[in-house]
């Protein structure tokens, strides 16, 4: 049994290397898809007669929108077009190095505890997390930290 050389052979490892060579390209998509759901929001925004004026409550949401939106297609066309953000002076990077997704998964995990638990128990949560104070309970305010 012989193989079939008619075939094209796939450049998998020339795409990976193109894919790494443009990763500011998921940059650009994440701010797209940020641009389009804050243009979404704002343009199926009710808004009432009552709070219309010269500079409605869309005006900003559209503005933002439209100025990620503008970013992501010109920050697209520099990557395409060869352009590299320049590595900072002190920075000790090595992109050769894989990333330390240990620390990437723990980072996400504390970050969503946090947005899960202030629901339930409020900004002492994260805030008694981060600070090192322990909590203390105020009539007025609901629970604060305390140094």
């Amino acid at each position: 049994m012989t193989a079939r050389t008619d075939l094209p052979a796939t450049d998998a490892p020339g795409r990976r290397s193109w894919l790494r060579d443009h990763s500011e390209l998921g940059v650009c998509v994440l701010l797209l898809a940020l641009g389009v759901l804050v243009l979404t929001d704002a343009l199926t925004m009710e808004v009432d007669i009552g709070q219309r004026g010269p500079v409605g409550p869309r005006t900003v949401p559209v503005v933002v929108g439209a100025g990620l939106l503008l970013v992501a297609a010109l920050l697209a066309v520099d990557v395409l077009r060869g352009g590299r953000g320049e590595a900072e002076g002190g920075e000790d990077v090595d992109l050769s190095e894989p990333a330390d997704w240990r620390t990437v998964l723990l980072l996400a995990g504390v970050f969503l505890g946090a947005a899960v638990l202030i629901e339930p128990l409020g900004f002492p949560s994260p805030g008694h997390c981060c600070s090192g104070a322990p909590p203390t309970r105020s009539a007025a305010a609901g629970w604060t930290a305390t140094r």
